[in-house]
């Protein structure tokens, strides 16, 4: 990283858990700097195509989003400015979630016979059939990306889990019949440890209305944002 963006982590530091989306865009070089002073971030994530936007007060908000030529989809951290914005560029909110950061650098891993394969060009036919999606697109992408794992268990596929375009975890998925079962915390075990041999920051984005994903995020030892960070669409 430049010295620059030493100082903008610093800042966004001292909220690490909500401001955690900023923080590895700026760290894995995938940050355009919009706006910055000293109480407000506004950086675009060329990845996921996204203003990300983090601020201590309105004033700097109105500043940052002058910074704009034109209109975009926004993460907006703090989410008392959301209304602001979305007026601002005529967005839609699309989703509240809270942000889930797993802080330890080791996590224990227990296989029972789960079997899991980075799911490659060859295999979007099987993950097309399996997974439950009506963006096939992005799976697609995520595929060609290399930031999909498929689990199974003696040759059965038994879910899905992978990396989003804006680094976050996700695509957690238990096929039907296997739910209940355990799987999808050992799904979420074994991506979080994919991110640490990676030396990366494992950290999720879940819906605040998700309570069987806030409780296995917590299970394992993810922290939580102490409020909802909220995303605009145009």
């Amino acid at each position: 990283m430049k010295n620059e963006d030493y100082r903008v982590v610093n800042f966004l530091e001292r909220d690490k858990i909500a401001n955690i989306t900023l923080i590895e865009s700026i760290k894995h070089n995938h940050a355009e700097t919009i706006y910055r002073d000293h109480e407000c971030v506004l950086i675009y994530d060329i990845p996921s195509r996204t203003m990300l936007l983090s601020s201590k007060s309105m004033s700097s908000v109105v500043k940052a989003l002058q910074a704009l030529k034109e209109p975009a989809d926004f993460l907006v951290i703090q989410k008392e400015y959301w209304k602001y914005v979305a007026k601002t560029f005529e967005l839609e909110k699309s989703a509240e979630y809270y942000q889930a950061v797993y802080d330890s650098k080791k996590i224990h891993l227990v296989n029972d016979g789960e079997h899991y394969q980075l799911l490659k060009e060859d295999d979007m036919l099987l993950a097309e059939k399996y997974y439950q999606t009506q963006n096939k697109q992005y799976l697609y992408a995520r595929i060609l990306n290399s930031s999909l794992w498929m689990c199974s268990v003696e040759n059965k596929i038994v879910g899905f889990v992978g990396k989003h375009d804006d680094g976050s975890i996700g695509m957690l998925q238990v096929l039907p019949e296997c739910r209940g079962l355990g799987y999808g915390k050992k799904l979420l075990r074994f991506i979080t440890k994919v991110y640490l041999e990676r030396e990366e920051t494992p950290y999720s984005q879940i819906s605040c209305s998700n309570e069987g994903s806030i409780y296995l995020h917590k299970n394992i030892g993810y922290s939580l944002s102490a409020d909802t960070v909220v995303w605009l669409t145009t």
